[in-house]
This record gives C-alpha cells, sequence and structure tokens, in this order.
C-alpha cells in the first residue's frame, strides 16, 4: 500500500509540482528590501496597527516584485509622506 502512495505522490508532484515550484520559490527568496525596512522605520512600530501593517506590507511586496526599484522606492515614499501627513507626524 505505501508503495502505491509513493507512486501516486511522486505522479502528483511530476504532475504538479514542477510547474507550481518556481512561483513558490521565488516568493519564499524574497526579502523586504533594506530601504523598505528605512523608509517605515519611524512609523512602523509606533504608530499603525496591526491590520494597516498587513495590508501596506502585501502592497509594498507586490510594488517590489512587480516594478523596478526605483519606481517602487518612489512609490513606497509617497506612501510614508502620506501616512505621516495623515497622522501629523
Amino acid at each position: 500500500m505505501m508503495d502505491a502512495w509513493r507512486r501516486w505522490s511522486q505522479k502528483q508532484y511530476d504532475r504538479w509540482g514542477s510547474k507550481l515550484q518556481p512561483a513558490y520559490t521565488k516568493i519564499d527568496n524574497w526579502k523586504t528590501p533594506e530601504w523598505v525596512k528605512e523608509a517605515f522605520e519611524t512609523i512602523w512600530d509606533e504608530v499603525l496597527d496591526e491590520k494597516v501593517k498587513e495590508k501596506i506590507y502585501k502592497l509594498v511586496t507586490e510594488t517590489c516584485k512587480d516594478f523596478d526599484d526605483e519606481f517602487a522606492k518612489e512609490l513606497i515614499q509617497k506612501i510614508v509622506e502620506a501616512i505621516k501627513k495623515v497622522l501629523k507626524i
């Protein structure tokens, strides 16, 4: 029975896993750039609640993955400036 399970499992990986692995590896290897951490340094822990942090982090990760660094940096900086302006920091 275990041999049948192993064969079935290997067959499923060969069919689906090989297609999904590159996307998983890309996500797994992505780290938050230092410039993002520096941009949010003054407001992250002191001002933002967890729900807002999750939304901003999702936006940051998608922006950094989909656009070049220059555009991403400019967009992130504008977000930080807007948050500071709204919260009068």
